[in-house]
């Protein structure tokens, strides 16, 4: 018979539903735990009796004896659903194994908030931070699922009565957070299920704990836990980690989370009856092989710290990445200075555009350098060879000088290598990046800046380009300027720091001491443009006339005096002319340039774009700036205001002659005032005209539209002039060059045991010329600190007149002793013609020369920097030598400035130094035999360090800070496993 016929439906499958019958809870006795924390008892309680199973009794306290088949335990600040304990009981039916069963702890509802995570199932770390399986703050959507978990939070934690009793209840001594987690850890290891189900959920409103208690009881637990025969090596870990983790957070500027570390610390360290407590609850449990493998499963794997670290760090540096693309959410400067017609555009993140203009200025800039590609250094005209190594700049830095009194080396050349160290400790490398890199970098960091300040991302990417086009234009890039092309990087980012500090919402020494980093790295390049800072800390000051303001201020122009502690600041209360200079001002051109081409950057005619092309630019510049000051007085015209300044600096500047260290005379060049100026005519442009688009569209087309797009294409058309000269001539001028274009045995007399000097000859068209040259030749910062006897007139008086002696022809017999004198081994003349050579030659004493018509070369015999001298016999020496015996009259003659610092010793003996009325030093060397040791005295270095110590200071100012504790959710989280 067929279904049809039976009267059944075939089809009824479609329409049956399945009915589960409602589980039977019954069978279950729950005793209920309300603890009194503190919390809402009546609203707790009424929750309780509100469930859908009834319970069988409710107390008031927990011992850990207390009766009953099931304990559920439920402080006073929590409220269950009204299906929490339904929902507990039917994961103890599927799962009759589980012992203990926890919940999901919920934020109290807030309007349009949604179900948020407060607390879940959790674990440990290696190092006691307790960590949550998801993160506080978490909006809740079904995504988590039942499982196993180390631990669950104590509220509504549901515990078979034998598992309760047999632990021994909670370890209430411990903070509340962590008493699920104790609970649940002993229970694993006793053979007893935990698990975590989502279903069942409280509303928490607990306080959260004092996080030093909180880290004192994470600490505890691990050290209960850990194997009793490394039980003391887990202790001396945890002491060690704990003490690098509080100074971790101390450099990541937040001292209050590195106190609470100290003081959980010094509460685990000080609390022996938890520790002993905690102990003995561990040792009293019958731990298997198998529980104890459940509990390696549950915990955090070796490495996931790191990997949290290593992914909270891709986290910020994308972060950080992203303020050089997006709009940031700080004040605009129309709101730091109460534009009423400030505008805020959207955010938007155009990548495309800082990628490829980087990327094009790139290849640009390797365009533009086509002749720096090659051996040797890089060299310009006022650009020296680097040093092979970054020590080497620290060491001229920290060296006397010999003859300037308290003096050494200038702070730039210290800082030029520790930032060194950036490529693998190797000046020359940084230097090619900074010369080669210039225009790149300055555009990209200028439009990070710019683009924080404006909201058209492409009026800000044409605003960067023109800044980053002036170190080129002005010639800067051109001849080498190395402290220019520095600063032109160097600007912009003291600019967004600057920013950053006095448009935040309260005034943060973080920030302001980032400034005051940067404000360091620029005054150590142009002293002068700390009085730029002082002005504008004037100005900001009597604006909001706040008290924090000030002392702030005081802060960041305090810190900028660390350059002059130690000699350096004896250097320049002798020599305050250098105050107004750039770096190395002896390279400097002597002449001063007329005052109008300052105003338009055509400073080195010889290096700087044509002047049509620099009128072209700077006027420009100057008209965009005045109408941008005309459409926003406020902020544009200030601006122009400080360009205005600029410009008088670097016309003051550049009419005075200077003294510099080492007692040479120096004419300011001005080119650090040019690249402010250009900085500051682009800067209130950009700023003025942001949005004249956007003021201008709607309305009829009319002057101002013709006006506005007329300049707008002029300076299009500018730049892309500037950018077609700076890519065809603008860096052309480097070259790479051996370091000293003398023969091989020269330089190696200079720096051979026995070192000597060479006295260079050269011959041009304007005459001849002469310089001394000595050990690796002159290097980056080397002329700040003097060149050869730098700081004796009576050496340099006496070189020119040998120099001019050897050409003359005068055959004078004195030639010979005062070539001795200044330490003088050979003598080069190049571009000479044969009447010179053949002047040189007849010299009396002297060796014949040798070479070709481009450079001949003279030895001097028995010559050197030290020179063993017994009646009519000289003998050379060097530092380290053996002196041989001799005569009681026998004189060591060293030529270096005379210095009262100067020691000199043969075996261990100290020599006397004489007066002398000649260049150099020398002592009584008499009888004295053994090892021969010269050294200038350097005195105390205590300067150094005090240097060293504020610049760290500033340096944790300046790094990356930690996210607050606030920042990172509930205090519980702790910061995550490690």
């Amino acid at each position: 018979m067929s279904d049809t016929e039976s009267g059944q439906d075939p089809w009824s499958w479609l329409y049956e539903v399945e009915q589960n019958d409602a589980p039977d809870f019954s069978a279950f006795r729950v005793t209920v735990g309300v603890l009194d924390v503190g919390g809402d008892r009546a609203s707790c309680l009424a929750a309780i009796r509100s469930q859908e199973v009834e319970v069988d009794q409710i107390v008031d306290e927990l011992p850990g004896d207390v009766a009953g088949d099931w304990i559920w335990v439920v402080p006073d600040d929590a409220t269950p659903t009204r299906g929490a304990l339904a929902a507990l009981l039917r994961r103890v039916m599927a799962q009759p194994s589980a012992a203990v069963v926890g919940g999901l702890l919920i934020e109290p509802r807030r309007r349009g908030a949604g179900t948020m995570v407060r607390d879940w199932a959790q674990t440990i770390s290696a190092n006691g931070i307790l960590r949550p399986l998801t993160e506080p703050g978490e909006l809740y959507q079904g995504q988590l699922n039942a499982g196993p978990a180390l631990g669950v939070p104590a509220s509504g934690m549901l515990v078979r009565g034998d598992a309760w009793r047999f632990l021994g209840g909670l370890s209430t001594e411990l903070p509340r957070s962590y008493w699920g987690l104790d609970f649940g850890w002993r229970a694993n290891l006793a053979g007893y299920p935990v698990l975590a189900d989502p279903e069942v959920q409280l509303v928490d409103r607990s306080q959260p704990d004092d996080p030093a208690v909180e880290r004192a009881a994470g600490l505890a637990l691990v050290a209960a836990h850990a194997p009793r025969g490394r039980r003391w090596l887990v202790r001396l870990r945890l002491v060690l980690v704990s003490l690098a983790m509080a100074l971790g957070y101390l450099l990541g500027k937040d001292p209050q989370r590195s106190g609470d570390e100290l003081r959980g610390l010094a509460g685990w360290l000080t609390n022996r009856p938890l520790r002993r407590s905690l102990r003995d609850q561990r040792d009293r449990l019958p731990v298997k092989a198998g529980y104890r493998a459940v509990v390696r499963r549950l915990r955090p794997r070796p490495g996931a710290g790191v990997r949290r670290l290593i992914e909270a760090g891709s986290a910020r540096f994308l972060d950080w990445l992203h303020t050089f693309t997006g709009r940031g959410t700080a004040a605009t400067i129309d709101e730091m200075t109460g534009d009423d017609f400030a505008e805020t555009s959207p955010t938007d993140h155009r990548i495309p555009l800082a990628i490829t203009g980087l990327l094009g200025l790139v290849i640009a800039a390797l365009v533009a350098v086509r002749g720096s590609f090659g051996d040797g250094s890089l060299v310009g005209a006022q650009l020296l060879a680097a040093p092979s190594s970054w020590t080497d700049l620290l060491a001229d830095y920290l060296r006397p000088v010999a003859g300037a009194g308290q003096s050494a080396g200038a702070p730039w050349t210290a800082l030029t290598g520790i930032f060194a160290l950036l490529t693998a400790g190797r000046p020359e490398w940084l230097v090619t990046v900074v010369m080669v890199g210039c225009v790149p970098l300055a555009w990209l960091v200028a439009f990070r800046l710019l683009r924080a300040l404006l909201g058209d991302q492409r009026l800000a990417g044409i605003g960067a380009l023109g800044y980053a086009l002036v170190p080129a234009l002005i010639g800067a890039a051109n001849v080498g300027a190395f402290g220019t092309v520095v600063l032109s990087v160097l600007l912009p980012i003291l600019g967004y720091a600057g920013w950053h500090w006095l448009s935040g919402p309260r005034w943060s020494w973080r920030a302001a001491g980032a400034f005051a980093f940067w404000l360091v790295l620029a005054c150590s390049l142009v002293p002068a443009w700390w009085a730029g800072a002082l002005l504008v800390g004037l100005v900001s000051v009597l604006a909001t006339r706040r008290l924090a303001a000030a002392l702030q201020w005081l802060f960041v122009l305090a810190a900028p005096l660390l350059l002059l502690v130690g000699p350096w600041g004896s250097a320049m209360l002798a020599y305050p002319g250098r105050l107004l200079t750039g770096v190395e001002p002896a390279l400097a051109p002597g002449d001063a340039p007329q005052p109008w081409r300052l105003l338009v950057g055509a400073a080195l005619p010889e290096a700087g774009a044509p002047l049509w092309l620099a009128i072209a630019f700077f006027g420009v510049c100057w008209v965009a700036a005045l109408v941008g000051a005309l459409r926003r007085p406020l902020p544009s015209g200030l601006v122009l205001l400080a360009a205005a300044l600029a410009a008088g600096a670097a016309i003051g500047v550049t009419r005075l002659a200077v003294q510099i260290p080492g007692g040479d005379w120096a004419r300011p060049q001005g080119l650090e005032w040019l690249l402010l100026l250009g900085a500051l005519l682009v800067l209130g442009a950009v700023v003025g005209l942001d949005g004249v688009i956007t003021d201008l569209r709607g309305n009829d087309l009319g002057l101002r539209h013709l006006g506005s797009l007329t300049l707008a294409l002029i300076s299009v058309g500018v730049l892309v002039l500037g950018t077609g000269w700076w890519v065809w001539a603008g860096q052309l001028q480097l070259s790479r060059s051996p370091v000293g274009d003398v023969p091989a045995f020269v330089r190696n007399d200079q720096l051979s045991a026995t070192p000597g000097r060479t006295l260079a000859l050269h011959v041009g068209e304007h005459g001849a010329t002469w310089s001394l040259l000595e050990g690796d030749f002159a290097r980056l910062g080397g002329v700040e600190r003097g060149l050869a006897f730098d700081g004796d007139p009576a050496a340099h008086r006496l070189a020119a007149s040998v120099a001019g002696r050897l050409l003359d022809d005068s055959g004078d017999d004195q030639l010979l002793p005062d070539l001795v004198s200044l330490g003088v081994t050979n003598i080069t003349l190049a571009d000479g013609d044969q009447a010179q050579r053949m002047a040189i030659n007849n010299v009396p004493g002297l060796e014949l020369g040798s070479g070709n018509a481009d450079l001949y070369v003279w030895p001097v015999p028995d010559s050197a920097r030290l020179v063993v001298v017994d009646g009519d016999q000289r003998t050379v020496a060097g530092p380290g030598a053996q002196i041989a015996p001799g005569g009681s009259g026998r004189i060591l003659r060293l030529a270096e400035p005379a210095d009262p610092r100067w020691r000199a010793s043969v075996g261990g003996r100290p020599l006397n130094q004489l007066a002398g009325d000649g260049p150099g030093t020398q002592f009584l060397l008499g009888d004295a035999t053994g090892p021969l040791s010269v050294e200038l005295e350097a005195g105390s270095d205590w300067w150094a360090w005090v240097q060293l110590a504020g610049l760290a200071v500033l340096v944790l100012f300046t790094a990356p800070s930690l996210k607050r504790r606030d920042e990172t959710g509930p205090k519980r989280l702790a910061g995550g496993a490690r």
